[in-house]
C-alpha cells in the first residue's frame, strides 16, 4: 500500500491529506527530500518536517533515512486514540 493511501483524512475538515515536498538537496553524495503532510482542502500542515535521504552505491540505491512511517503514524494519531468510555 502506498504511504498516501495510509493517511487518515484531515482531523479538521475530513478531506484527503497528501505528502508535500518542502525541500530537496544534495551534499554531493546523498540526495535529501524534506516533506510534511498537508490537507488538500483546508491546508492544515503536520507540525514536523520529515526526511528521506538516499544514496547510490555500487549500482544500488541505498536508503540512509526514511521517516515516512513516522509521518503517517503522527498524522494518523487522534486525541481519542486508545481512550475507552
Amino acid at each position: 500500500m502506498k504511504y498516501s493511501e495510509r493517511l487518515k483524512p484531515c482531523p479538521f475538515c475530513g478531506k484527503k491529506a497528501e505528502f508535500r515536498t518542502n525541500t530537496t538537496g544534495t551534499n554531493g553524495e546523498n540526495f535529501k527530500y524534506r516533506f510534511n503532510i498537508r490537507c488538500r482542502n483546508c491546508g492544515m500542515n503536520s507540525s514536523h518536517i520529515y526526511g528521506v535521504e538516499i544514496t547510490f552505491r555500487n549500482g544500488d540505491f541505498v536508503i540512509i533515512e526514511d521517516e515516512s512511517d513516522k509521518a503517517v503514524e503522527e498524522w494518523n494519531r487522534r486525541a481519542e486514540d486508545g481512550k475507552t468510555d
